[in-house]
This record gives structure tokens, C-alpha cells and sequence, in this order.
């Protein structure tokens, strides 16, 4: 016999993925037994078919910090509760080819050293020591992190699933969450198919669930399930178990042992969403359809890069759906609009990685009221009215899983859902020369060339395309005059007695 729903609980949390699995074992490691509610199996969702690559170094020092302890987690779990988690330190090498992403490889490089990560730059004859199939004619460098790994991701989760239970914590597979009770504006409980829990904290961690869930609540959680394809190939002979993973962000692909197999995926500049109708209410553990045609130029890229796979043989074609975010980062954090509400969801094919250190944040964050470290760039927080359309996160969805490989730099602009907010002068400033870039969905006048109206997508660390306007614009604003339209802009309304001298405190002038 099942146990029954507890009536009531300190928090809890909707989703059985490793990002709600790793919130609850952080809780319970404070003292909070929470209670998750997982609609099937935990980890049956996008957990379960993970490719499980661990890496460390992020965007910010605070993400690098949460990325480095989740390594550690993932390190001492099995030996706290038993469970193997399949964790292992086999390094992972990110190559060049080209002369902007070995400054970037260099960049990291430095950065690696500022956050105390041993790293190694190795040169193409190094790289093909470690991968001897691999041509390298055209590698310039390779990046060696050797303190990364891969995890199973089933495994870890069941581990913090253990972990958690065995401080109070409780778990319910095979539980639907019908809706959230929310009086006031605040969180009282939430309704399951089995009974009402009365509660003042959720966090909602439905991966690609939770957009449709918080919308029927008023709550904006701008994501969408899009296609992720991997092969899994033959045994190969004399595969090393230590082999480090391989990541090759120009071919948009990674590389990693699996079982003695190599499993190889892709991040396709251009995706597919699914689901455009709703998720299957039966969906647990499935796959999806394998579209050969739509990923034949990036199989093709791989074999080109390994040559001896045509004679060694694929066995495993998949396809298996991720939730992926407008613009490439997740949503943490308390929800705005209503009190007792938390976000941990989207997380663009990085939830393994992530898990260890957003669990650690979340249960800082609801028990606390704030994290140690800063996450300005991931709140929920950000999220706009507007971005709460289902039809703009798909369409961006499929754009977004190019935003995960692929060169990163600044001047890179989105395609998809353009056109969504527009100044009252657009036209006017288009019949200038304007040519718009996309800032949270406003199209905003980035610099003027009536002679050439289409924006540079060549990748460039440096001086762009259009600096040379931008040059003028900006010695126009120091020695004659310009207009500024900041229709886009958040406005604040600073109110009270004290409204004045607290202007003139953190204003400059």
C-alpha cells in the first residue's frame, strides 16, 4: 500500500528531474523536509537520457563556484549514501579552429586560473595524443580541464533521491500536481490527484512542463521543448574508460566514452521544437523520432572529423526532448508576482552541470531569503509579460539550441520572434538607416548605415563591422548633441518625503 499525501509541509516541490531531486536533498541537509511530487517515474522526463558531461567553468565567477561544488557533490555522493552515481574525472579538452575561438580557449584559460581550476593549452599534436582518430589539420589548440568528468544521471538522481529521504524528506512518483491554491497573492498549498498539501513554499521544476503550468497560474516561464539528437556508436576496441570528453564548438558537437562506445551529440544551429500541441500525457522515458535528414549535415561533420567511424558502425540513433530558454539561461529564483513561488527550470541542456549548485542556491534562497552568491543573470525575475506566449518560446526554442555550440561573441544577434516590441518611431528610425538589434524583444536602433542595413554576423572578439559608427555616434554625443529614445528602457518610480535626496544620492549629476 502507497503512503498517503502529507497534509501539510514546509515546501514543496513539483518535478522529479535531478534540478528538484538536488533542491530536496539540499533542504533536507538543512533541516527542511520537503516533499517533491513527480507525475511518473524521477528522471523520467529529460534526466534519464542526459549525456552527463560535468564541467565547471561558467560565464561569472558565482556560476563557476556552484559549477566547481557541484563536481564535489557528485564526488562524495556515492560515498555518503551508497548509491553509485557513475562519477568520474576524465577531464574534458575544448578545441580551435579558428583564430577567435582560441582567444577565447586563452580567455578561458585565464579564467580557469583566477578560479583556482587547473587547465592546460595544448597544441593539435597534444589534442590527437589523447583522440588518435581525430584530423587535425585544421585545429589550432586545444583547452584541457582535467578535473571535469561525466556522471550517470539516473544514478545521481536516485542517489540525491536517497540522500534526501534519509534526512525526512519525502518522495511521490506517479502523483499529478493539479494546480497551485494561491490566496492574496501568496502560495496556501498545492492540489495533487491524491490530496491537498498546505504549504507556503513551492518550487515549480517541471523542466519542459513548467511553461504551460505556471502560465494557467499567471506565472511567466519563458521555455520550450525542443529536439536533442545524440549516436551512440559500436564498441570500440582499446577505448580507455579515462578518455576525456571532447567538445567541438565550431562543428557543434561533443565527444564523450560511454561504456566503451563513443557517444557523439550535436547542438544544430537551427533546432526543432516539439510539442508544439501539448506533451503527451503519457510521456515517460520516451524517445522521439530520429530525423536523419534534419541532422545529416552535422552527422556529416562528424564523420569528416573522425574518418574510421564509417568503418566502426552507430548503434544507437536518439532523439529525446529538453526544455530551452529565450535566451539560453535558466530561470531561478522567487517568482515575482507571487509570494512563496519558486522557479529552477530551463536549463538548455546544462541540468546535470548545473544541478549540484542550483539545488544548493534554491534551498539558500527558500530558507534564507536570498543565495550567497549573486544570480543576477538566471532570475526568474527577468521575465517579461510578454514572453509568457507560447508560440514566441517555440519559435525561439528552436534558435536557442544553437545558442548552446557555436561561437559566442558580443554583437551576436537572434533571428526568430523579432519584430515582437517596437518603439512608436521604428519606422522612422529604419528610414535612417537604423539597423535594429533585439533587446528583450524590442528591436532597438543599434547603429545607422542607410548604405548597408543588415546586421555583420561575422564572429569578432575585437573591433566590429560597425564600431566605426558606433566611434561617431559616440564623439557626436561628446561634442555636439544626440537623441536618445528610451521607450525600451525600465522605468523605476521612486516615491515618498525622502524620493529627492535619494535621487541625489546615487545620481551622478
Amino acid at each position: 500500500m502507497s503512503k498517503a499525501i502529507p497534509e501539510t509541509a514546509p515546501a514543496v516541490i513539483i518535478g522529479g528531474g535531478i534540478i528538484g531531486m538536488s533542491t530536496l536533498y539540499h533542504l533536507a541537509h538543512r533541516g527542511v523536509p520537503a516533499v517533491l511530487i513527480e507525475r511518473r517515474k524521477i528522471a523520467s522526463g529529460t534526466t534519464w537520457h542526459a549525456a552527463g558531461i560535468v564541467g565547471q567553468l561558467r560565464d561569472s565567477t558565482a556560476q563557476t563556484e556552484l559549477g566547481k561544488y557541484t563536481a564535489r557533490l557528485f564526488r562524495d555522493l556515492e560515498e555518503e549514501t551508497g548509491q553509485s552515481t557513475g562519477y568520474k574525472q576524465n577531464g574534458t579538452i575544448n578545441i580551435s579552429l579558428s583564430d577567435v575561438r582560441h582567444e577565447q580557449l586563452l580567455r578561458t584559460h585565464d579564467h580557469a586560473a583566477r578560479m583556482g581550476i587547473p587547465s592546460h593549452i595544448l597544441s593539435p599534436q597534444e589534442v590527437k595524443e589523447h583522440w588518435p582518430a581525430l584530423v587535425i589539420d585544421d585545429v589550432q589548440s586545444g583547452l584541457f580541464v582535467p578535473s571535469n568528468g561525466q556522471v550517470n544521471p539516473l544514478d545521481v538522481t536516485i542517489a540525491l533521491s536517497k540522500g534526501a529521504r534519509q534526512k525526512g524528506a519525502q518522495v511521490f512518483e506517479g502523483t499529478k500536481v493539479e494546480r497551485l491554491e494561491i490566496r492574496d497573492g501568496k502560495v496556501v498549498g498545492v492540489v495533487t490527484d491524491k490530496g491537498i498539501i498546505a504549504t507556503d513554499q513551492v518550487l515549480i521544476a517541471g523542466g519542459m512542463w513548467s511553461h504551460l503550468f505556471g502560465k494557467s497560474h499567471g506565472i511567466t516561464v519563458p521555455l520550450h521543448a525542443a529536439e536533442h539528437f545524440y549516436v551512440v556508436t559500436e564498441p570500440v576496441a582499446g577505448l580507455p574508460s579515462t578518455q576525456p570528453i571532447l567538445n567541438i564548438v565550431e562543428e557543434r558537437n561533443y565527444w564523450k566514452e560511454d561504456a566503451g562506445k563513443i557517444l557523439i551529440g550535436g547542438f544544430e544551429a537551427q533546432g526543432k521544437a516539439w510539442a508544439k500541441d501539448g506533451i503527451p500525457e503519457d510521456f515517460e522515458f520516451d524517445e522521439l523520432p530520429f530525423d536523419m535528414e534534419h541532422v545529416e549535415e552535422d552527422l556529416m561533420r562528424m564523420f569528416a572529423r573522425m574518418p574510421s567511424l564509417e568503418g566502426l558502425g552507430i548503434k544507437t540513433f536518439f532523439n529525446g526532448p529538453e526544455s530551452f530558454t529565450p535566451d539560453g539561461r535558466p530561470y531561478m529564483g522567487p517568482v515575482p508576482d507571487v509570494k512563496g513561488a519558486f522557479l529552477a527550470t530551463g536549463m538548455n541542456s546544462n541540468g546535470i552541470l548545473n544541478s549540484g549548485g542550483t539545488g544548493l542556491t534554491l534551498a539558500e534562497w527558500m530558507i534564507d531569503g536570498r543565495p550567497s552568491r549573486s544570480m543576477a543573470p538566471l532570475l526568474a525575475a527577468r521575465a517579461h509579460p510578454f514572453q509568457a506566449n507560447t508560440r514566441y518560446n517555440q519559435d525561439r526554442a528552436a534558435e536557442s539550441v544553437g545558442f548552446h555550440y557555436g561561437i559566442n561573441w558580443a554583437g551576436r544577434q537572434v533571428h526568430s520572434a523579432r519584430g515582437v516590441r517596437r518603439v512608436p518611431l521604428h519606422q522612422q528610425l529604419k528610414t535612417a538607416g537604423a539597423v535594429m538589434a533585439e533587446r528583450i524583444g524590442w528591436e532597438v536602433p543599434m547603429y545607422y548605415d542607410a548604405e548597408n542595413p543588415e546586421w555583420s554576423d561575422s564572429p569578432s572578439l575585437r573591433w566590429k563591422p560597425w564600431s566605426e559608427q558606433v566611434k561617431q555616434e559616440c564623439l557626436a554625443a561628446r561634442d555636439a548633441a544626440v537623441l536618445l529614445d528610451q521607450s525600451m528602457y525600465a522605468k523605476i518610480l521612486v516615491q515618498g518625503p525622502d524620493a529627492a535626496r535619494a535621487l541625489n544620492h546615487v545620481c551622478g549629476a
